[in-house]
């Protein structure tokens, strides 16, 4: 039996979560857990060929996306696990300085080789018609270089630490992860995961604060972030609905799965995460990570043995970020300028952000746009394709919150519209 036929309480919103079927066949074929894929003939066309003359010639380039699908069938287990991202890296790299990600466009850019897809091309038209060549397996990542250039401006502490994520530690901004119908085992063929922003935790703990916490002299919320399953994180206001004790995510993938312990969520049409305080659309984004058993006391467990609760490990989401809207949020940071001003109004910061996220256009926002419009020069470049790891811990969810919007950001109109 399969698991979709549980009931489920998924609400469908136009505006932020479309249709999974456009941006889930951008990352298909996978073959295993290293993420490499091999493009496969038609096999309708297969089966009616009788030599290799009349089969289709595979793409020799081996694309990195999700992994596939377990066979595992349904066995009624319906548990729910609460997630907080603890850390959050936007530099895309790996332990290594390799570009993380997943090849977004079902194109290895700049790849030469004889029946390349697209023949290699570009899914959109880049500035200056200069292409930006994607990594091993086509990955997208262009925002894996420019990033040194926008965190060394904004500086190791203050705004570029929070460029990093690391205001999750204070209770303050961060995104949580609802993983319900999971069966506990290192396959599950079908389990949903919702998506919930959070302006962090506004509710005090039972057991009282962290003392002598380095984040805040302030009694009053966001309270530092304890990490052991009684944080109980705000979820941002018009992004999950309550029903009494349970709360449910607008934004929710119905169609994610488990294999050997990773968790996979397919592309939903958009997120919003947070570099600081600001939060930045990150659109049809693949999200995957490690599910760690960890026991009673937060200590982890071997695979396989029995375990009161899990951590993310590994997690990475990769996506696409709409160039304006990547400047409209880096522009409200305070780089290390003598007037602690806007980075948008500083020409010195303001010039060599802007240029080198304008530069780094790589990809369209929307997929379906990808080398669209058919037989004619596709669409102008419009976003920059990222890959953003994270971690996650164990947490609870509060009440519904979101801040005052404050006044109108003082950033010039054209801020964020590239040349």
């Amino acid at each position: 039996m399969s698991r979709r036929h549980r009931s489920r309480f998924v609400v469908v919103v136009a505006a932020t979560l479309g249709s999974f079927g456009a941006a889930c066949q951008l990352i298909a074929g996978i073959k295993d857990h290293r993420f490499q894929v091999e493009v496969q003939p038609d096999e309708a066309g297969a089966a009616d060929s009788a030599s290799t003359e009349s089969a289709a010639p595979l793409d020799p380039c081996v694309h990195l996306g999700l992994p596939e699908r377990p066979d595992a069938a349904f066995d009624g287990v319906t548990n729910r696990y609460i997630f907080a991202v603890r850390t959050v890296d936007f530099s895309g790299g790996d332990d290594a300085g390799q570009p993380l990600g997943f090849d977004l466009d079902g194109v290895c850019t700049c790849d030469p080789r004889p029946y390349t897809a697209h023949a290699g091309a570009t899914s959109c038209t880049p500035p200056g018609g200069q292409s930006l060549c994607d990594g091993d397996g086509g990955v997208d990542n262009a925002l894996f270089g420019p990033f040194r250039q926008i965190a060394a401006a904004l500086g190791p502490a203050g705004a570029g630490k929070a460029l990093l994520g690391t205001q999750a530690e204070c209770g303050r901004e961060t995104l949580l992860l609802v993983l319900r119908d999971y069966n506990g085992k290192a396959d599950d063929a079908h389990v949903s995961v919702g998506l919930i922003p959070s302006y962090g935790i506004q509710e005090s703990h039972d057991a009282g604060e962290i003392p002598d916490s380095s984040c805040t002299t302030s009694p009053d919320p966001p309270y530092p972030a304890k990490w052991d399953g009684t944080d109980k994180w705000s979820f941002a206001m018009g992004t999950a609905l309550r029903q009494g004790g349970e709360v449910f995510p607008v934004i929710n993938s119905p169609d994610a799965f488990v294999t050997g312990y990773r968790l996979v969520v397919p592309p939903v049409r958009a997120i919003n995460l947070f570099l600081g305080a600001q939060s930045v659309e990150v659109s049809s984004p693949a999200t995957i990570a490690t599910l760690v058993g960890v026991d009673a006391d937060g200590n982890d467990v071997l695979p396989g043995a029995a375990a009161a609760g899990y951590r993310l490990a590994d997690g990475m989401i990769s996506g696409r970020i709409a160039v304006g809207a990547l400047l409209s949020t880096v522009g409200q940071f305070k780089p290390k300028s003598a007037d602690g001003g806007l980075l948008c109004n500083d020409v010195f910061f303001s010039n060599l952000v802007k240029g080198e996220a304008c530069r780094a256009r790589d990809i369209q926002s929307d997929p379906a746009k990808d080398f669209q419009p058919p037989g004619d020069t596709p669409f102008a470049c419009d976003a920059v394709s990222t890959a953003i790891s994270f971690t996650g811990q164990m947490a609870q969810i509060g009440n519904g919150y979101s801040p005052d919007a404050g006044p109108e950001a003082g950033c010039p109109a054209e801020w964020p519209i590239c040349p």
